[in-house]
């Protein structure tokens, strides 16, 4: 766990969740919600949309067409446009006059299975792979190679993969073994259910990355109550 003393309700039911929360913390002065600009049925005080560099808008479809949850159009009720990446921010989003925040990724730490921290030099000059099920691998790719660190092989899974098929890390084990790894860097969010599986006999080492924006700002007030 992460965040430590932060409490963390995971449900389909939005309404229901919140309702949870303050009743067992009634001192919370704010609740952060993930994925839910699309979800009306629950008042936002203040909506952050994040959009990422490599993927973009993709062909500017909403889901299955396209990588859009909702259409362009929806971002006028936005509060902030969060930009995850180096570039420009792209005139699509900035045509809508809101407030765009950059920033990208960086490598915080690196640990092991046993959440020991293990120094970048030790994974230097070693044959290095990558292992992810997560929506952006190349996100992934990008920060580990702009910390210096090279990859021969990057197994790629679907979003939010499981894990749970005995098939497939035999699979892993195999190319490992044959390809001589000696690392397989994953993500921390992989390594939340990977670090449950029995007889895991891989070389993991966990990335752990924050997000740091690029320039200070100042969050708009929220009335409380």
């Amino acid at each position: 766990m992460k965040l430590k003393g932060i409490p963390v309700i995971a449900g389909k039911n939005r309404k229901l969740s919140i309702m949870i929360l303050e009743q067992k913390f009634p001192d919370l002065d704010y609740i952060i919600l993930d994925d839910s600009f699309q979800h009306l049925k629950v008042k936002h005080d203040l909506d952050f949309v994040i959009f990422n560099e490599i993927g973009g808008i993709g062909n500017g479809f909403v889901l299955p067409a396209g990588i859009l949850r909702e259409s362009m159009s929806v971002l006028k009720f936005a509060d902030y446009i969060v930009f995850n990446g180096e570039g420009k921010i792209p005139e699509k989003l900035q045509k809508y006059n809101k407030i765009a925040l950059k920033g990208n990724y960086q490598i915080k730490k690196f640990y092991d299975l046993n959440k020991n921290e293990i120094a970048i030099e030790k994974l230097k000059n070693q044959k290095v792979a990558l292992l992810s099920g997560i929506g952006q691998p190349k996100s992934f790719e990008k920060t580990v190679l702009d910390s210096g660190l090279k990859f021969e092989e990057h197994f790629r899974f679907p979003d939010h993969f499981n894990y749970k098929d005995y098939g497939i890390i035999r699979d892993l084990k195999n190319k490992v073994e044959n390809n001589k790894i000696d690392y397989l860097l994953t993500t921390e969010k992989d390594f939340m259910k990977l670090q449950f599986m029995e007889n895991l006999e891989l070389p993991l080492v966990v990335v752990a990355v924050e997000f740091c924006l690029a320039t200070n700002f100042k969050l708009l007030e929220i009335p409380i109550g």
